[in-house]
């Protein structure tokens, strides 16, 4: 199976298990605070406000009332967006595992989706998922720049960190086999 193929799957498995337990638990504060704007504000009254909520960020604000606007108001709709950037952060694990040179990419993101705190994330209407998305994209963008291993050298340090994951940590060389 393909690398795409394979990470889509898990993706998707990862989807209904997140979909299936995003109702199971009532909305705690921090949600509840951010749908307090997202919810019933125009966006320009949104965005003002965002900054009066400690460690809220315009873009989760901005993606959750876009959806808010085309679903209307449920919890389960709420957590949406947490649930589609979630399920594409354990897409995205699976194409890295595939670039860094594992066989069994979709057993990376397996192992990645079955951290508690990927599935927590993902089940919440906040922006963790988010960062985690756009963090695991960062890493795929790096790894996969075909001229990284010519610019290291002496003066970057003892290696890069893409050789480094390829060759040095025994984890790697474990989950290759």
């Amino acid at each position: 199976m393909t690398p795409v193929r394979s990470g889509l799957a898990a993706a998707a498995i990862f989807f209904l298990i997140a979909s299936a337990l995003s109702g199971v638990l009532p909305l705690w504060l921090d949600e509840i605070l951010q749908l307090r704007e997202t919810r019933n504000t125009s966006t320009a009254e949104m965005l003002a406000t965002v900054p009066r909520n400690s460690g809220a960020v315009p873009l989760g604000y901005l993606v959750q009332q876009a959806v808010l606007k085309i679903t209307g108001y449920s919890a389960r709709w709420a957590r949406l967006p947490a649930m589609l950037f979630g399920s594409a952060a354990v897409f995205l694990v699976a194409l890295l595992a595939a670039e860094l040179g594992f066989t069994r990419p979709w057993l990376s993101a397996a192992v990645f989706a079955a951290f508690p705190v990927t599935l927590r994330y993902a089940t919440e209407a906040r922006v963790y998922s988010q960062a985690l998305f756009f963090s695991v994209l960062a890493t795929l963008i790096y790894a996969s720049q075909d001229d990284l291993d010519q610019r290291c050298g002496p003066l970057t340090g003892s290696s890069c960190w893409r050789r480094s994951l390829r060759s040095r940590t025994p984890s790697s060389s474990a989950l290759r086999t």
